[in-house]
């Protein structure tokens, strides 16, 4: 097991090492504080005194720190990797959506929560309101089912065939 190590200096530049690599990476704003990321693989969360937020990883391909673009307009609470092309992103109020590494927002913040989930035909993501009813959209952010359904189970018929169970206010079932 490799321990990665995250330190900003005095001179405001961010520096990670492991016991392979060292990378800096100089910050021209001015940080509040940086915090590594609870998902792994290299990535550190940096706060800004001005409260934007934004999510660097340490490439050790390209032995570069890469800064991962987040949409302008939001006031975050919190940024964390979903997978190494998705960020799932917290807004002031609790609202949840997911964003590309591009900076395009795939889902926009509108759920209480937002969760990955693999299958046999791939990943998707389980979406949830506040009310509590669910829905789930693909990985480029179509939304399969609405989130307007208070259960939402998945049922796999074989390898080819793949659908979800749904549940309405009123107690219909479908698929």
């Amino acid at each position: 097991y490799t321990h990665d190590y995250w330190i900003l200096d005095a001179d405001n530049t961010l520096h990670y090492f492991n016991e392979e690599n060292y990378l800096s990476y100089p910050i021209p704003e001015k940080i509040d504080s940086i915090a590594a990321s609870n998902r792994g693989e290299n990535y550190v969360k940096v706060y800004y005194a001005n409260q934007n937020i934004e999510l660097l990883k340490a490439n050790l391909e390209t032995k570069a720190i890469e800064k991962h673009i987040s949409p302008q307009g939001y006031n975050y609470k919190s940024i964390e990797p979903i997978n190494a092309e998705h960020y799932l992103f917290t807004i002031a109020g609790g609202l949840m959506g997911v964003f590309d590494k591009y900076g395009k927002i795939i889902l926009a913040p509108e759920y209480a929560k937002i969760e990955a989930e693999t299958n046999e035909k791939g990943e998707y993501y389980k979406l949830t309101t506040a009310d509590g009813l669910h829905g789930r959209a693909n990985i480029d952010g179509t939304i399969l089912i609405p989130a307007k359904y208070i259960e939402v189970t998945n049922i796999s018929i074989n390898r080819d065939v793949f659908w979800f169970l749904v549940r309405t206010p009123d107690s219909l079932v479908g698929l």
